[in-house]
């Protein structure tokens, strides 16, 4: 069982053991684990839905006023060319 093995490299004074309760925020170890990872599958899930989000917008864009972009110049015309 992983709950019983110590946790290579590190001298705490007695073994951290997977499991253990950390230190921060008296949360368990496998508690921050589970909330981090539901917090990247949020941040995955909303990143997927960016691009319909975007189109939409951009779809329903109106123009209401502000600075628009100045139309293309033509080329100058020269006589005798």
């Amino acid at each position: 069982m992983l709950e019983s093995q110590a946790v290579p490299g590190l001298s705490l004074g007695s073994p951290l053991r997977i499991g253990a309760v950390a230190s921060r925020g008296g949360l368990t170890l496998k508690a921050r684990i589970r909330s981090k990872a539901s917090e990247i599958g949020e941040r995955i899930t909303a990143m997927q839905n960016l691009p319909a989000e975007l189109t939409g917008l951009l779809d329903g864009w109106e123009t209401c006023g502000g600075r628009t972009p100045a139309p293309p110049r033509s080329a100058p015309v020269t006589a005798g060319h």
